[in-house]
């Protein structure tokens, strides 16, 4: 008797242990301290991943604050009322105050994850997984919904009330944000890590197999297809009606976003798997060649290149007078907007392959030794 109520007690214990460490907690956004004037709810800023206006950001920059979880970051950080979020290698969620980066709250996820937000629902993709796609409301601590959307090596793209991803195994889904009702599926010939950009009712991303789609954002009918001679894991930015995206094919290519056509193309020395950056007449584009290029809009023409020590694993992002850029060299670079010349430079102790986001003074980045930090202008 003693021996089975000593298993009993065992059992119970560690099913209460199990459950106090699966328990959801709820992410209050601390009131106190205001960094942020400008929200990042997404990867790319907007629907159509062409960021945000030029940000205000005077260099040179000091290190504000750092945090460090217990594994690599992934590339997406988010941004909204002063609270950072970002999904970790070991599975965690976590929201920081973006004003000193400590922690507001985590939970774990049963496989890796990258995250979007509008208002208060946390919209979270996993990689992996019998359920993949996940809305949480922060203002309850709790789940609304979650889905098999299969595996989801790409970045989720939130718009009004409706979810929209594209899995891995050749196929695009709309959602309902607050039901998790599935609106259409778009089926494709190839595997896509792309994540799709969105403008004028147009949905666009790229597939493996080299191909551009466009569909109706409503119906998720097709519009227009384009073929490429590589492989596409570039996430594509619209801007003025205008398609930008680059392809293993070494190539970036400007598109018309109402019909496919092709504008221009720029070639690189290497394959881009990045998205691009787009300000008023210019546009920014890194490669593995180890390059990041300044080109013009209207035709696609070299203004300037900067050459750092390894391939460029970021996305670039402005402020009205600089380029900011991360390598896998550990190094975040800020360029001269105009003339790619060197404004500032920090080495990190890991590779960088979490795009930057800018708000308010405050820059933040990850790098892969676990860090994630946020700098200001030493000015402040």
């Amino acid at each position: 008797m003693n021996k089975r109520f000593f298993k009993l007690f065992i059992i119970s214990f560690s099913l209460l242990i199990s459950q106090y460490n699966c328990q959801r907690i709820i992410l209050k956004p601390n009131k106190e301290k205001t960094v942020s004037a400008i929200d990042w709810p997404i990867s790319g800023g907007n629907p159509a991943r062409s960021g945000m206006p030029k940000a205000r950001l005077e260099f040179p920059l000091e290190l504000a604050w750092t945090f460090e979880p217990n594994s690599a970051v992934e590339p997406t950080l988010i941004l909204q009322n002063d609270v950072l979020y970002f999904g970790c290698k070991d599975r965690y969620v976590f929201a920081l105050n973006a004003a000193d980066g400590k922690k507001i709250g985590r939970f774990k996820m049963r496989f890796s994850s990258t995250c979007a937000i509008q208002d208060h629902l946390l919209v979270i993709a996993s990689r992996y997984g019998k359920n993949t796609l996940f809305v949480y409301d922060l203002s309850r601590g709790k789940y609304l919904w979650e889905v098999d959307a299969g595996d989801l090596p790409t970045e989720p793209l939130v718009v009004d009330q409706s979810v929209y991803v594209a899995a891995l195994y050749q196929h695009v889904d709309r959602y309902e944000l607050t039901t998790g009702k599935k609106v259409w599926t778009y089926k494709t010939n190839s595997q896509l890590r792309s994540s799709p950009a969105l403008k004028d009712n147009i949905l666009v991303g790229g597939s493996d197999n080299g191909l551009v789609y466009a569909l109706n954002a409503e119906n998720g009918l097709e519009k227009w297809t384009f073929q490429t001679s590589g492989t596409l894991y570039a996430t594509p930015v619209i801007q003025d009606s205008i398609v930008y995206i680059g392809s293993f094919d070494n190539n970036l290519y400007a598109l018309n976003l109402n019909n496919g056509h092709l504008i221009w193309k720029f070639p690189t020395a290497a394959k881009i798997t990045q998205a691009v950056a787009v300000a008023d007449d210019f546009i920014w584009v890194g490669s593995n060649d180890y390059y990041l290029y300044c080109l013009n809009r209207a035709d696609g023409s070299l203004v300037w290149k900067f050459q750092a020590q390894s391939i460029i694993t970021t996305a670039p992002v402005i402020t009205q007078q600089a380029v900011i850029v991360g390598s896998a060299d550990k190094n975040y670079y800020a360029l001269d907007i105009k003339t790619g010349n060197p404004l500032w430079q920090y080495e990190t102790k890991g590779r960088i392959r979490t795009t930057p986001v800018i708000s308010n003074g405050y820059l933040f980045g990850a790098s892969e030794n676990n860090f994630v930090y946020a700098f200001r202008s030493k000015k402040l």
